[in-house]
């Protein structure tokens, strides 16, 4: 924006005064550090000149925007209504099924892996049990080696150690998926009316788009 003045890092010194020692619980005094301290009022000064600068600079937003972002104010004031007996039986199901896996990888692994989300057992147990390295345990690397897995069991139907690769692999993946996570989330967020509220982002991103917070 070509702003006169620019923002301070005041991150660390954010957290240094905000948040307590993990330690001890105990806040940080100012007076012990009057030099961190100074230096994080300057920040805040700062961070409000440019602020109004970046006001100036960009202007108000225009009529059709701003009603967008008040409609977007009312929804996050009022919540979406949220079916909490729905989302505990569900995470109940994800449990069950989270001990089932476990269970299963235990007894095929003899016990050197105990849970399908432990990463770099499962990663070393590829390599070393089935000759199957992974560079990494991402979804979509998984995917990809699963669909690799498949190609070369049609060229080697009875290769044991790809068919193991094949279980473990898709034991890992059913095991942790991330989208089982916004269950709890809900949960964690839901209000007395039984609603989660702001849980939108108005032009979260770059192109405008709404993103979300909290539950997404």
């Amino acid at each position: 924006l070509g702003l006169s003045n620019f923002k301070l890092k005041g991150s660390n010194l954010l957290k240094l005064f905000s948040l307590p020692n993990p330690k001890t619980g105990l806040f940080v005094n100012p007076d012990d550090r009057p030099d961190e301290w100074q230096d994080l009022l300057t920040y805040c000064e700062r961070d409000t000149v440019v602020l109004n600068q970046a006001h100036r600079k960009l202007g108000d937003l225009t009529p059709r925007a701003r009603k967008i972002w008040l409609h977007t104010l009312t929804i996050n004031r009022r919540g979406i209504h949220v079916d909490s007996g729905a989302c505990r039986n569900i995470i109940h199901l994800i449990d069950e099924k989270k001990k089932l896996l476990n269970a299963g990888i235990t007894v095929h692994t003899g016990g050197e892996i105990t849970k399908v989300t432990q990463r770099a057992r499962i990663q070393k147990w590829l390599q070393d049990k089935c000759r199957f390295p992974m560079s990494d345990m991402q979804g979509t690397t998984v995917e990809r080696a699963l669909d690799h897995i498949d190609e070369l069991l049609e060229e080697v139907p009875g290769d044991l150690k790809f068919r193991e690769a094949k279980i473990l692999l898709t034991w890992y993946l059913v095991g942790n998926k991330s989208s089982t996570a916004k269950y709890n989330s809900m949960l964690r967020y839901l209000c007395a009316d039984m609603t989660v509220k702001g849980f939108l982002f108005y032009h979260g991103a770059g192109t405008g788009r709404y993103s979300g917070r909290g539950v997404q």
